[in-house]
């Protein structure tokens, strides 16, 4: 499979997520920032309207809840709604997906679906403006989907390690599920 894509080292971009109902009701949204660092390394910092962490390491995922001081730690294939985003660091998972490309002159379309059937994930839509990935829509099983929004997206730019554990308080409460 091309990795046009996936050709980076680190990503890092604002974003804004929208959970949308089957019937089309925006059930929620939230802000934050993600930040991606090659091989295995995706933080996912919520900042509205609940501050939440999800640091996704190899095949681990850890949800830190400031509120709490808590961490939920676990598998990540535990999470089915978080698999899809393996895609950015393992090309294995991106081998397992059926992709689809649409392209127009400013703009290229990528349409992600599982070749098993036994996904919770229907399919996942990455639209791309000026080699910059501009949104993502990932639509599951029922009518459920998420649609995220980039802003201010960087491609390899520096990111240090600390930066992935640095939101995340030693003292916290651990829970291991």
């Amino acid at each position: 499979m091309d990795d046009e894509f996936f050709d980076f080292e680190t990503f890092t971009a604002s974003f804004s997520q929208s959970i949308v109902s089957e019937n089309d009701d925006l059930a929620s949204k939230a802000t934050g920032e993600l930040f991606i660092s090659k091989p295995n390394s995706i933080l996912w910092h919520v900042k509205l309207p609940t501050e939440r962490i999800v640091l996704i390491k190899d095949s681990s995922i850890s949800i830190y809840d400031p509120d709490l001081n808590q961490v939920l730690k676990s598998d990540v294939d535990i999470f089915e709604e978080a698999k899809w985003i393996k895609v950015f660091t393992d090309r294995d998972a991106r081998n397992s997906l059926e992709r689809i490309i649409e392209r127009s002159d400013s703009s290229t379309r990528v349409i992600y679906r599982p070749l098993l059937m036994d996904s919770q994930l229907r399919e996942f839509v990455i639209n791309k403006e000026d080699d910059k990935i501009r949104s993502i829509a990932v639509y599951l099983s029922g009518k459920d989907r998420f649609e995220i929004t980039m802003e201010r997206v960087e491609i390899n730019s520096n990111i240090s390690d600390d930066s992935f554990y640095s939101l995340i308080p030693a003292d916290a409460e651990v829970i291991v599920q």
